[in-house]
């Protein structure tokens, strides 16, 4: 009888020392692996938004070095590093924000301020910020691409403002048409075209191909810091836009 029980807690103790031992690699290999997990409580960040500036000159930003929070990209305007990644990727982690991948990751500014937009999102609509997607590697980028999807509706490898670490996909990503057509998702647009500029977001691509390249695509917005997403948001002009007039100037 004594045997027995001896047997039953060994096999208890194993179990338990399995169970952190598991825990313990799992944190190590994978939860992190080359991102730093960013916890952040949006109450100690509100007073770090960036304002727009008084004098502000959207003509002197650089829009094409990889690095840069402005880099432009699109199907003639890619990164010069290939395998381009930035270094200061945080994983996304906010009772606001609904992770549909559990490692997904933005530039740290960006990640800050989409923590804020969401908190005020939660408030507005007692609903999280739903997030698709983010950062995307060239890699898997390549391999969305290898789908057969448009040119018109996905950015070829290189190419990506997910790539930058710098873009995301709100709830989901299907066509405008079907997008725009439920109330719900409708109604959270409108209140982030009216708002998200305020948090540094600007929505890159809703004005067609003529001028941004792409299909409408009322779920992607891109971290573009408050001073510009305001200054296109005041002007009514999409960021292609705007390099398509700076180029006429």
């Amino acid at each position: 009888m004594h045997s027995k029980k001896f047997y039953v807690l060994f096999f208890i103790f194993i179990l338990i020392l399995f169970l952190l031992s598991f825990s313990f690699y799992y944190h190590k290999f994978f939860k992190n692996t080359d991102k730093e997990v960013f916890i952040q409580d949006t109450n100690e960040i509100k007073d770090y938004i960036i304002e727009t500036k008084e004098e502000f000159n959207p003509y002197m930003l650089d829009f094409y070095s990889d690095d840069s929070y402005y880099k432009y990209l699109s199907p003639n305007n890619s990164f010069e590093n290939l395998k381009y990644k930035p270094n200061d990727l945080v994983v996304l982690d906010s009772k606001y924000i609904l992770n549909v991948w559990w490692n997904q990751s933005l530039r740290k500014q960006a990640a800050e301020n989409l923590y804020i937009m969401a908190e005020d999102f939660y408030s507005e609509f007692q609903v999280k910020l739903k997030v698709i997607s983010s950062y995307r590697s060239y890699e898997h980028q390549a391999l969305i691409k290898s789908r057969w999807c448009s040119d018109y509706f996905c950015a070829k490898p290189w190419h990506s403002e997910h790539q930058s670490g710098l873009a995301v996909d709100f709830f989901e990503a299907t066509n405008k048409q079907s997008f725009l057509s439920k109330p719900d998702l409708m109604k959270y647009f409108e209140w982030l075209s009216k708002n998200a500029y305020k948090y540094g977001f600007h929505n890159t691509y809703q004005k067609w191909r003529d001028i941004d390249w792409y299909e409408i695509e009322p779920w992607h917005w891109r971290y573009l810091w408050v001073d510009f997403a305001s200054y296109l948001y005041e002007n009514n002009l999409t960021f292609a836009e705007f390099l398509s007039l700076k180029k006429e100037d």
